[in-house]
């Protein structure tokens, strides 16, 4: 199951983390119809592994991804079918029950930033810039328009929507676009820092709170409850929280 064909991705499991290396450098990882076509692949191989609890994605090179390539959309090379298999592919990175984290590593604009709102966690080194540039090509910027008023709310969402303007890695982490910045010459060090933290406790029942709240603001309140004790006989009933409660009463760290 791990060893698939892949152009454009590098693919990488050790354990229970998973590393998604978006491969283009030379292009700043801009997406084509291969790049997304491996993604694909690679999301619904994430997706399905029950041993994987993290999965980091990263760009080589100085980028995390610019979004579509602009040499194939200037020439006709993008067709709707790219965005659809795009939605298609974000969607399972923000539904699947491990916990996903984007590692933004550089230049993370157009789909780069559609990306990185799929994933649960963001992580930017300080020199990173972030922006949605699609008004300036004449298109929309995807489903950002339904997942940036989600982070940062109406005002910046539109504003950022608007204008195409880029924003520092600061500025996104004091809108709450980001959630950490890291010193460059760190990034690698603090990235697998952060990643080991949510390793700690990704377990069962983090999975499903994942879940759960990116439901937030889809289902009314009795749908949410419903699911919310569904999920919490899950968890309860689980062989990680029956060895939380061991732990405590031995006075130990759990053994996940």
């Amino acid at each position: 199951m791990d060893k698939i064909s892949l152009q454009t991705i590098l693919y990488e499991k050790k354990e229970r983390v998973a590393r998604i290396t978006l491969n283009r450098p030379e292009i700043l990882n801009a997406a084509n119809h291969q790049w997304i076509e491996d993604l694909h692949t690679v999301a619904n191989v994430v997706a399905s592994d029950g041993e994987l609890r993290i999965v980091v994605i990263t760009g080589a090179g100085r980028a995390f991804c610019t979004g579509i390539d602009l040499k194939d959309l200037s020439t006709g090379k993008i067709a709707l079918s790219f965005h659809n298999l795009w939605e298609r592919t974000m969607r399972i990175l923000e539904t699947m029950d491990k916990i996903v984290i984007a590692g933004i590593n550089g230049y993370c604009l157009g789909g780069g930033l559609q990306l990185a709102l799929a994933c649960d966690i963001r992580v930017a080194s300080q020199t990173a810039i972030l922006g949605l540039p699609a008004v300036k090509e004449c298109l929309i910027p995807g489903l950002a328009t339904y997942r940036l008023p989600r982070f940062v709310g109406m005002g910046w969402a539109k504003r950022l929507i608007l204008t195409g303007e880029n924003i520092t890695a600061l500025e996104a982490e004091a809108i709450g676009l980001v959630d950490w910045v890291v010193p460059p010459e760190e990034f690698e060090e603090k990235l697998q820092a952060i990643t080991q933290k949510f390793l700690k406790f990704a377990t069962k029942a983090a999975r499903l709170a994942k879940i759960l709240t990116s439901q937030a603001f889809d289902l009314s309140y009795p749908e949410f409850l419903e699911k919310y004790f569904e999920f919490q006989k899950i968890a309860s009933e689980s062989e990680e929280h029956q060895e939380a409660m061991q732990a405590y009463r031995e006075k130990r760290e759990p053994r996940y």
